[in-house]
């Protein structure tokens, strides 16, 4: 496949009775399954009743039009999918007795040190910012607002990799501000002279979506927390495309290339998949 990006970013909001059938979620997944719908609608074209649609945004702005005309839902994590399944439980096929058959994991994610654009404050490393005591950190706790957020709790499962209770409240002590998403994480991040939030330890496809916002100090290897990106099909209409797309995604080397470019990885153990999914933006962004 030549190094070319396939899809669009321009985002344009979601309507039910379009035609389309919509996978609804956060953003975040949807960097990874916008090209795979891309890549699914063109090889099943004028075989499918509808194409595929993303959607993404905010869990509370999209939640009314998902449980009305929703074919999916994708998630981040399997915390998230949890939520998930209890919120959109009347749209969901609930009859298996096993909770692992409500959805299908697809791709994974990896956690990073995120920093706004320039690095202001020079951070260097996850031991940098235990050691200094002029850096303030955002954290993202679906608990503490009630949200369906896939952040919750990923900083403490970084730093709890060390091992260390004095690394923990350390790290601890850096929180400036609890957001209820992503997108209020985000807000906090970009303006930091103003709110005294310098790092975000969140998913590295937010600096991949928002490159000129946002740069990335990677976490030693061994720091790093890996989540997967799931699908749930519903059961409104749509819901049976939606499976089909599910299917196309786990058989299909080009959709599962063209996720790995995009920052993704079903083997997350080999850092050359990381490696190669940054050269390919690189390259993606000068063209």
């Amino acid at each position: 496949m030549d190094n070319e990006v396939i899809y669009s970013t321009e985002y344009e909001a979601c309507t039910c009775g379009n035609g389309k059938a919509k996978i609804w979620g956060p953003g975040g997944p949807h960097t990874a399954l916008l090209p795979a719908a891309e890549l699914f609608n063109k090889a099943n074209e004028g075989n499918i009743s509808s194409e595929v649609e993303v959607c993404f945004g905010p869990e509370h702005t999209w939640r009314e039009q998902a449980l009305e005309c929703g074919g999916g839902l994708m998630s981040a994590a399997e915390q998230q999918l949890a939520g998930m399944a209890r919120v959109y439980e009347d749209i969901l096929d609930t009859s298996s007795a096993r909770y692992a058959d409500l959805a299908t994991p697809l791709t994974m994610h990896g956690a990073t040190i995120i920093t706004s654009k320039g690095n202001p404050k020079g951070i260097k490393s996850l031991a940098d910012i235990l050691d200094r005591d002029d850096i303030g950190m955002v954290t993202v706790d679906g608990n503490y607002h009630d949200t369906l957020t896939s952040g919750t709790a990923l900083w403490e499962d970084v730093i709890g990799r060390t091992g260390s209770l004095k690394d923990t409240i350390d790290l601890r002590n850096k929180i400036c501000y609890v957001a209820s998403g992503a997108g209020d994480a985000r807000n906090q991040l970009v303006e930091p002279e103003k709110t005294g939030c310098d790092v975000w330890i969140y998913w590295s496809d937010w600096i991949d979506a928002n490159p000129d916002l946002f740069e990335e100090v990677e976490l030693d290897p061994e720091l790093v927390i890996y989540r997967d990106l799931a699908v749930m099909p519903t059961t409104n209409p749509d819901g049976k495309i939606i499976q089909e797309f599910i299917s196309y995604v786990q058989s299909s080397e080009e959709a599962n290339l063209i996720m790995n470019q995009a920052g993704w990885c079903t083997d997350c153990t080999t850092k050359e998949t990381r490696l190669e999914a940054k050269v390919y933006q690189q390259v993606a962004q000068t063209d």
